[in-house]
């Protein structure tokens, strides 16, 4: 906080406790201000509208009897860009002035909303962040309030509101400094890595990564954006490539003590590099680090778990250790359950597909996948289990199977860097009244091909079968 900013800070904070101070003593302002300022100053000083000059606030906190007034008496005089006021005595006068905000106080908003956020207080946060947007300033603070917006939507796994007031916050381009941009730019390439929209997810990070580079102070952010560029590779198949990004990125967290769960989730990020390459070995050498990074697992979110339980069952699974593996699935399932992360319950879910053998158990979980699917716009998840069902269903196909395949088929179409849908869907000759949506024949992969997420679960189930050929098998990829 510059000189500046504490002088408003501090002229907002003492209007606001003359104000109400002098409403609890049941004065009028013309008596507040009798021998003291003139009415009009005084109202102006109330609203904040007015630098106190020090001797002005010792008069009234004497004349109101308050010790605060004295103390910003002091703090006025000492000229220290540092001020000690307790957070929710602020709270409580942004409440007050919600009507007449200025690019001062939503801006003062957003600080105090990341403090609640950081310190677990959401509906504070949440209540002050959503102030500063609907005030709609064109300010680079409404900027602010939208990217930390979006922040607090991908914490609650919300991707696609999220991405709306995330582009809102890009809207601003240049207008942001580097810091915020660079921000801005990594929560859009996260957003679209969880949307399964890689390409741009892809084009976002590249960004944030650039930016990065060009600012030495950045090294936290550039860590986070190397890790989910490598989760990326890891998704469109470019396996070289994801792993010398995610060492890099655990390489520099280690070096500027990064965030243990940073560390946590690019780790796994690689362990699932090495998983669909059939590195069981080195996979387990990274599951060791996992476990000395976090002891019992202290500290690590029921999201970074769902991953690494998941991950493990698979790993389990290839060596025969089957009951292991589905002791681990459940553990996958009940940590993404806990925090009701769609994207990481309809993947456990998928890998029940691959790795439980009661028919029953694996109809159930493709129906759940189907649900959570068709609700929250999964086309994927949902486009997997569809083909689950259909072998299981045998000639009696569920027209929900249908439909989630009909969802699939769309998406492709608007996100050509997959592959083709026919290499991956059956041909359907479905008996309804519902009109089939068109092939997506004709859609080209790039090259090398995109290798589309966690089919690899789903394949094991089918390999079982014989239903499927070893070429159309699929892998899960690393998250961020």
């Amino acid at each position: 906080m510059d000189i500046q900013q504490r002088d408003e800070l501090l002229a907002f904070m003492a209007g606001h406790r003359i104000m109400t101070l002098r409403k609890q003593h049941g004065m009028s302002q013309a008596y507040l201000a009798r021998g003291i300022v003139s009415q009009p100053t005084l109202s102006l000083l109330e609203t904040g509208k007015h630098s106190p000059q020090p001797e002005l606030l010792r008069l009234l906190g004497e004349k109101l009897d308050d010790s605060v007034l004295l103390t910003y008496a002091e703090l006025t005089e000492q000229k220290n860009d540092y001020i000690d006021i307790p957070p929710d005595e602020i709270l409580e006068a942004l409440l007050q002035y919600t009507a007449s905000w200025t690019a001062f106080h939503t801006n003062l908003a957003v600080q105090l909303s990341e403090y609640y956020f950081n310190l677990g207080n959401r509906e504070h946060a949440e209540k002050l962040v959503d102030l500063a947007i609907n005030n709609k300033l064109d300010s680079i603070h409404y900027y602010k309030a939208c990217n930390l917006k979006g922040k607090f939507l991908l914490y609650s796994f919300d991707y696609m509101e999220a991405e709306q007031y995330l582009l809102r916050a890009n809207h601003a381009g240049n207008l942001l400094d580097s810091k915020l941009r660079a921000t801005v730019l990594y929560n859009l390439g996260y957003t679209y890595f969880f949307m399964d929209k890689y390409d741009l997810a892809s084009t976002y990070c590249a960004e944030a990564v650039v930016i990065c580079q060009q600012e030495s102070k950045l090294f936290w952010l550039y860590a986070k954006a190397l890790g989910l560029r490598g989760a990326i590779y890891h998704k469109v198949g470019r396996l070289d490539e994801a792993m010398s990004s995610l060492d890099d990125a655990f390489v520099m967290l280690e070096k500027f003590n990064g965030n243990l769960e940073d560390k946590f989730r690019v780790s796994m990020s690689a362990v699932d590099v090495l998983e669909s390459q059939a590195r069981y070995d080195e996979a387990e050498k990274y599951l060791e680090r996992l476990r000395d990074l976090a002891p019992d697992f202290e500290g690590i979110g029921d999201t970074s778990l769902s991953v690494y339980y998941r991950i493990l069952a698979r790993i389990q699974f290839r060596k025969g250790l089957y009951s292991q593996a589905e002791l681990s699935v459940s553990e996958a399932i009940g940590h993404a359950f806990n925090v009701n992360d769609d994207w990481s319950i309809t993947w456990s879910l998928i890998t029940v597909l691959g790795i439980y053998r009661d028919a029953r158990k694996r109809r159930d979980a493709a129906e759940q996948i189907l649900t959570i699917a068709e609700e929250k716009q999964l086309p994927m998840q949902g486009a997997i289990a569809a083909e689950a069902l259909l072998e299981l269903s045998g000639d009696s196909f569920p027209i929900e199977a249908y439909k989630a395949i009909t969802m699939y088929r769309t998406a492709l179409f608007r996100t050509i860097y997959l592959e083709p849908v026919a290499g991956l869907l059956p041909k359907l000759e479905l008996k309804t009244d519902d009109k089939t949506s068109d092939d997506a024949n004709g859609i080209e992969s790039e090259p090398g091909g995109a290798e589309s997420a966690a089919a690899n679960d789903l394949g094991n189930a089918k390999s079982e079968s014989g239903s499927r050929n070893e070429e159309n098998q699929r892998k899960e990829t690393g998250e961020v």
